[in-house]
């Protein structure tokens, strides 16, 4: 197996990013539907599912026929993809192809085919430098004459986000990652969530970041100089704390940083149980002087 590779056939949706590869398996479904009332295991028509470009994803699109010796050839290989990676596959046999990820797409074209359903898969990009991990929906069709064929959509995440993803788990304190909302005037406004590492997730009670902001989880972050900070951060490109306090759900921000990351930041929390706040309160009450 390549160095990173995982395999998932359930909640397929949520791990897809973008519209148009949403829109396209939700085309694939609708005609697996169709096509299961000839019978159980059909599987929908390479013409249907390739309509309108693939709905404009072709230059994502990896397509292979299956031979009936078990081999795979590459029929299509978009242009998008090639630039990335420097190959040019087209005619290619997968047996052709040497290495540990080749190993892991077979795996991956075998098991749709076998199981007669789509599948996402997560490797890491040996050969882009700036594609650090392909996500992709792999498809199981038919063409006109009956022959089997597996379309793959590939969706890249950068080489910086991958890093930064590792520094995340690396990091004990909750992480958020933030890309800025701006209004017209072009003023920050409010922050899209784009990663949290798991103590995040923790303390602030989330584990999707579908259509997450700021002002949902932690509307206490776009406040006066927390607000201040976060921009100071952006505009200036540098780490910039502040220690106004304040209650997030069931813990207490003593501290928080924000560091400029792309079109964004990274902010770091410093938290503790407010119960074990309270409790240090009444402490340093009952051992103080009477007046």
């Amino acid at each position: 197996m390549p160095i990173f590779a995982e395999t998932f056939d359930d909640n397929l949706e949520a791990r897809m990013e973008g519209n148009r590869i949403k829109a396209l398996y939700r085309r694939y479904l609708s005609e697996q539907q169709l096509v299961e009332l000839d019978g159980e295991g059909a599987l929908p028509s390479l013409s249907s599912i390739a309509a309108d470009r693939y709905l404009g994803l072709e230059d994502w699109i990896i397509r292979m026929v299956a031979l009936e010796s078990g081999d795979y050839v590459y029929e299509a290989f978009g242009a998008e993809i090639s630039g990335h990676s420097g190959l040019s596959m087209v005619g290619k046999r997968l047996s052709d192809c040497r290495g540990r990820p080749f190993e892991f797409f077979r795996t991956c074209y075998d098991r749709v085919l076998v199981d007669r359903k789509p599948l996402f898969a997560v490797s890491a990009a040996v050969l882009s430098p700036r594609v650090g991990r392909w996500g992709r929906l792999v498809l199981p069709v038919l063409d006109d004459a009956g022959r089997q064929h597996v379309i793959s959509v590939l969706q890249p995440v950068s080489r910086e986000a991958v890093t930064l993803e590792g520094l995340l788990e690396a990091v004990t304190e909750p992480a958020i990652v933030v890309q800025m909302v701006r209004s017209q005037g072009e003023d920050v406004i409010d922050a899209r969530v784009t990663a949290l590492n798991e103590p995040a997730k923790e303390v602030l009670g989330v584990q999707s970041l579908k259509h997450l902001h700021l002002s949902d989880i932690a509307p206490q972050l776009l406040n006066g100089p927390r607000l201040t900070a976060i921009k100071q951060a952006y505009a200036g490109g540098t780490r910039v704390e502040c220690d106004n306090g304040f209650t997030l759900r069931n813990r207490w921000v003593s501290m928080f940083s924000a560091t400029r990351a792309g079109d964004g930041a990274v902010l770091l929390l410093q938290t503790q149980p407010l119960a074990s706040l309270e409790n240090w309160q009444a402490h340093t009450l009952d051992a103080a002087e009477p007046i």
